[in-house]
């Protein structure tokens, strides 16, 4: 008897758990959790990552990622924050409001503890904007893990270019505004410059350079020793010395 009630009870809550269905209130607070989870990990792999240009020309990663995706990650899932925490406040509104009242009634009893969140708060924001200290030691951090991250892409045998060099000019056969192309794939040049992709890769080939269309300049740079400027030049049909040219006559 006792053993056929038993079956009768499991019965009846898989019936139960089947007529539920989907919840969504928990998917949205799980949901929640892990994306705040993944938003706090993206954050700090950001800060300690090194500057665009080092982790582009050392083709740095963390975890399997590089610093692109991780940028695109943290963004992605910001986004998704802020879509799951409005359905967040609408599935648990009332209890929100109750609770919202409930504090609003005690807030005159914590009125000391009220004012000194305020005040941390206002303080917090007064470093970060004017670079006051501890403000600006966390950033000098930031910038001393770029120092070391360069400094251990140099050790590896990369070549690591000056920002100027990186964004610098040059000048190609046709008219297309170069700029910046430190960060331009081999195919996104060949196309700017109008060849075609294995001709690009032909002539990088000539310099006893070995690419991929996908690679960019600094990437390039980093393996060869050439110039991000000096590299367009070549996929252009120009000698590398055609760069510094341009570059000294600025």
């Amino acid at each position: 008897m006792a053993e056929k009630t038993k079956q009768v009870q499991r019965t009846n809550t898989s019936r139960s758990r089947k007529a539920r269905g989907f919840r969504w209130r928990a998917f949205v607070a799980l949901a929640l959790f892990l994306n705040a989870l993944i938003l706090a990990l993206s954050g700090i792999i950001l800060y300690i990552a090194p500057m665009g240009r080092i982790a582009h020309t050392t083709q740095w990663t963390l975890l399997g990622l590089d610093k692109d995706q991780w940028e695109t990650v943290h963004t992605v899932l910001s986004l998704a924050f802020v879509v799951i925490v409005f359905f967040h406040v609408k599935y648990n509104w009332r209890s929100l409001l109750a609770y919202l009242k409930d504090r609003v009634r005690k807030v005159y009893t914590m009125q000391k503890e009220l004012a000194a969140a305020t005040a941390i708060t206002v303080l917090l924001l007064v470093i970060s904007i004017y670079s006051l200290p501890p403000a600006q030691q966390i950033m000098d951090f930031s910038e001393n893990l770029n120092d070391f991250w360069e400094a251990r892409g140099i050790e590896a045998g990369y070549t690591v270019v000056s920002e100027e060099e990186a964004h610098a000019e040059v000048d190609v056969p046709i008219n297309t505004g170069l700029r910046g192309y430190g960060r331009l794939t081999v195919q996104a040049i060949a196309e700017q410059t109008g060849i075609s992709v294995d001709t690009a890769l032909e002539r990088l080939r000539a310099y006893g350079i070995e690419a991929s269309p996908d690679e960019t300049m600094l990437t390039l740079s980093g393996r060869t020793g050439y110039s991000p400027g000096e590299l367009a030049a070549i996929i252009a049909g120009q000698p590398p010395e055609s760069h510094e040219e341009t570059a000294s006559g600025e």
